[in-house]
């Protein structure tokens, strides 16, 4: 079999098309630059000079041909070329930079674990605790984006997310973290205005647009069906109806763990003595086969196992 032909430059040509690709130092400086906006920043970075950060992205603008910045007097900005295409430089400069930790036995310590959040459980339960598990496991970091919706493990670069809802997610296997659970509050003094649930006739609902039946069967099963449970402003997400029933502006119903700051605080008061009710709904730690023994994935499994069951047990 016939060896594989060399250009001058003495890069293997082989039998396939040839691919022309930009260098790993010009993608690095063009992820740091849209990063910061700036070449000044991006050099601080990297540790190089801003003219070296500016030489190697006019070598790539020159390489994919078209301008990637436009540049001002004291700032870069991205053209939308530049947006859409360092969306996907940032995705695999990370997988990049995971291979490299796995390959150099990083692996055996932890690596780099890409998880979804959703958002409410993401910054209100799992990110405050974050701490402890990064300390009690100094190899492994995390990448953290935040997603409602579910979608395809072998189109991402995710280990893992958090999911709520059924347990189903296509292509990948669920554990049960924990059932929701939702609680009544409102303001000091508005939530000791209504005795029971039947009295909320006539009172501001809040509604969550990602819920539009919380309400309802929540009405329902405390024998109050006859409440119209849809009317009431309704918002996008649940911080922002924290802040609505803490300005007095009405009733709401929020899951256990995102009322339970709130509550402590006293800025928010459980009504119907704290009387809580399962929606039906659970929260899931769901991930493809291909991470089932990723090091950083079976750690941080342990980990949240351990600590959900500590919260369940605080709150006995």
């Amino acid at each position: 079999m016939a060896a594989p032909s060399h250009d001058a430059s003495g890069d293997s040509l082989g039998d396939g098309p040839e691919v022309d690709l930009p260098s790993l130092t010009a993608l690095t400086a063009f992820d740091a630059a849209l990063r910061h906006q700036s070449f000044t920043g991006a050099a601080k970075e990297l540790g190089r000079t801003q003219g070296a950060v500016s030489r190697q992205v006019a070598l790539l603008e020159s390489h994919v041909g078209r301008e990637l910045f436009h540049r001002e007097v004291r700032s870069l900005r991205p053209t939308r070329a530049a947006e859409r295409f360092g969306v996907r430089v940032t995705r695999l400069l990370a997988g990049l930079r995971s291979a490299v930790a796995e390959a150099s036995g990083d692996a055996e310590l932890g690596g780099v674990l890409h998880l979804s959040l959703l958002p409410t459980f993401g910054t209100t339960w799992l990110i405050p605790r974050l701490p402890e598990f990064l300390g009690s496991h100094e190899g492994i970091s995390v990448e953290l984006t935040t997603s409602l919706a579910a979608f395809d493990f072998d189109r991402s670069e995710i280990d893992a997310a958090l999911h709520y809802g059924e347990g189903v997610w296509p292509g990948a296997r669920a554990e049960l973290l924990m059932e929701e659970e939702v609680v009544c509050v409102a303001a000091p003094g508005l939530a000791e205005s209504v005795p029971e649930p039947s009295a909320l006739e006539g009172r501001t609902l809040l509604q969550l647009m990602s819920r539009p039946k919380a309400w309802r069967r929540w009405l329902r099963a405390q024998g109050a069906p006859g409440i119209d449970g849809k009317s009431g402003p309704r918002f996008e997400h649940h911080m922002m109806v924290v802040e609505a029933a803490r300005s007095g502006l009405g009733f709401a119903l929020l899951p256990d763990f995102v009322a339970e700051k709130p509550i402590a605080d006293g800025s928010l008061v459980p009504a119907f003595g704290g009387l809580t009710y399962g929606t039906g709904k659970s929260y899931w730690l769901t991930y493809p086969d291909r991470s089932l023994e990723l090091p950083a994935l079976v750690a941080f499994r342990g980990w949240l196992r351990d600590e959900i069951r500590a919260w369940k047990s605080s709150r006995a």
